[in-house]
Order: C-alpha cells, then sequence, then structure tokens
C-alpha cells in the first residue's frame, strides 16, 4: 500500500505545484510529505533533492520559524543522516563488529559531511523550535531527540576505529 500512496502523494504535489505554486505554504507541506513518504520507502536520491529544493523557498515564503519550514529541514536532516547508499564497506564492516549500536545509531552515512550537514540542519530547527514552541512542544521533543541521534552518528566512526583497535 506504500506504493499506492506514493503515486497518490506525487499527483497531489504535482497538483498544488501547478495550481498554487511552490511558494504556497500547502505545496510545501505537500512536498515535504511526499519526500518524507520517499525517504520511508529509501528512495534518498529523491527525497534529499526536493527536500533540498523546498527548504529555501520555505524560508523565504513562510519564514525561518514557521512549523513547515522547520519540518523541511528537520526531515532534510534525517534524510541526509539516514541515506544508506552513501553507506561505506568500512561502516558496513563496523556494523557486524558493534551490532547493538546499529540498532541504537539506525544506518551510518559514508561521508562525515553529509551528517555535518545534518547536524548543522538540526541544531538550528532544535533552537528555533525550542525559541518559538518551547521545551514541552512534540515537535521541540521530537528534534532534540533527532539531534540526540544526529551527534551519535558523528561519533560513530571514533567510536567503531576505537573499538577495532
Amino acid at each position: 500500500r506504500h506504493d499506492e500512496a506514493l503515486v497518490i502523494r506525487r499527483e497531489v504535489y504535482d497538483i498544488m505545484l501547478d495550481w498554487l505554486g511552490i511558494s504556497n505554504g500547502d505545496t510545501i507541506g505537500n512536498g515535504c510529505n511526499l519526500a518524507i513518504s520517499l525517504a520511508l520507502q529509501g528512495l534518498y536520491d529523491e527525497a534529499i533533492p526536493l527536500l533540498n529544493e523546498l527548504l529555501p523557498v520555505a524560508r523565504r515564503s513562510l519564514g525561518l520559524n514557521h512549523d513547515f519550514t522547520l519540518n523541511v529541514g528537520s526531515n532534510l536532516a534525517e534524510s541526509l543522516s539516514n541515506n544508506p547508499k552513501r553507506m561505506s564497506d568500512a561502516h558496513s564492516n563496523s556494523h557486524q563488529s558493534v551490532p547493538q549500536c546499529q540498532e541504537a545509531c539506525f544506518l551510518i552515512p559514508d561521508t562525515d559531511d553529509d551528517v555535518v550537514e545534518a547536524l548543522g540542519l538540526m541544531q538550528d530547527v532544535t533552537l528555533r523550535r525550542q525559541q518559538v514552541f518551547g521545551q514541552a512542544h512534540p515537535g521541540t521533543v521530537t528534534a532534540e531527540r533527532l539531534l540526540s541521534v544526529i551527534q551519535v552518528k558523528l561519533m560513530y566512526p571514533i567510536v567503531a576505529r576505537a573499538l577495532r583497535a
């Protein structure tokens, strides 16, 4: 059923693009939902460019602190940090030696650049959510949790090397 949902999300997004334009908040929200569906199916090569396209538009059209803008930023960070196609053999082998970390860290991207970019995005999103919505807001709590996961992923190669030594 995920395939069917993806087809529908693509159709809705395309219609909204045609009728309302990319700068419309509803179009941005639906584009973000499409990117989430793509990422959940492992289609990061489509999700990441879509989110990269949406983020500057959302910032310009909706503002830096708008919920949709923050959602696009956090979904881009999560997609960058979870993209398994960027995993290297070294990371794959280290997963085998530390299986419990694989469960806790999810997927470890090949390039630190992706994780560093994801970390910067999530730091910004988390700070904005804390300032605008407060510490107890569910979106803030989720952002803080994702930020922690990305921080672990940034440390993972150092820990893996130490464990292999």
